[in-house]
């Protein structure tokens, strides 16, 4: 009895912070937008002072209200995934080019860190894929975070792979990193748990990218596996079911009535890796 009321409360604890996290978000938004605002207008009025005087503290802030919006999301997720709310809202994507567009922002950012960011592209061109593409680029966002923190600071190697089987379209991260420890991997996708096997990622999360990335692969039908050694880098693969896709007619009903909310591909890069800036 004592243990059931334990668990009530923890959930209600849980409820409360989703709903603080929840509704942090909006002022985050509107600050978000405020700086950009003020930004443009300091530099159009004098560019060489904002850049000498005020840029630093811009950055500053803006990353810090990324970080903040990154953690607020983060929270609400979980929320939604403990109590079965997670439900992505469908959309025939074109997936190669959804995920291409990730890898190109996120290039811009590797290379000022000297990590060679790959992207293989092993399906026919325009191929659809009914999914939520905003779910899809933060758990690859997730993905590659855990690798720029895993690969080594020269020399460091990130493939990002896309290819597919009949039933299954696969999307693969991998990285020349320190790699997982064995008794790890068991618990790599527990919410707020932190692996001891690369300390700088685990000093530098919060525990629950690959938590999220998971439910993002399960509400596609699929799953998210590790391949990994010590010392010998790792590679997480997102399964995506492609059976969906077979009956588009089905797949639209099935979410009727939501309004698809789609967020840019630049602004899901820059909360996703904005402890990483």
């Amino acid at each position: 009895m004592e243990s059931k009321n334990l668990f009530d409360e923890h959930k209600e604890s849980q409820a409360r912070l989703a709903m603080l996290a929840h509704d942090i978000k909006n002022p985050l938004t509107v600050l978000l937008s405020s700086l950009n605002f003020l930004q443009k207008k300091l530099e159009a009025q004098d560019a060489l002072t904002f850049k000498r005087e005020y840029a630093p503290i811009f950055e500053l802030s803006v990353r810090e209200v990324y970080r903040a919006i990154r953690l607020a999301n983060n929270v609400v997720d979980t929320d939604r995934i403990s109590v079965g709310a997670f439900s992505p809202t469908f959309q025939y994507t074109d997936i190669a080019q959804n995920i291409s567009e990730v890898i190109s922002e996120m290039q811009i950012f590797t290379s000022g860190k000297n990590i060679k960011l790959n992207y293989e592209m092993k399906l026919p061109p325009q191929t659809l894929l009914l999914c939520d593409a905003g779910m899809l680029e933060r758990a690859l966002c997730n993905l590659l975070s855990n690798a720029v923190k895993a690969v080594p600071k020269e020399g460091g190697i990130i493939d990002v792979i896309l290819d597919a089987d009949e039933k299954n379209i696969f999307l693969t991260v991998k990285d020349n990193g320190c790699g997982i420890n064995e008794e790890d991997k068991e618990k790599l996708f527990e919410s707020y748990w932190h692996s001891g096997s690369a300390p700088r990622a685990a000093a530098e999360s919060t525990g629950l990218g690959l938590y999220i990335a998971r439910a993002v692969a399960v509400a596609h039908g699929g799953d998210i596996i590790v391949d990994s050694k010590r010392g010998e880098g790792a590679a997480f693969r997102i399964t995506l079911s492609r059976s969906c896709t077979d009956n588009k007619e089905q797949g639209l009903l099935k979410n009727s009535g939501f309004e698809y909310k789609y967020v840019s591909t630049g602004f899901t890069v820059r909360t996703e890796m904005s402890d990483l800036i």
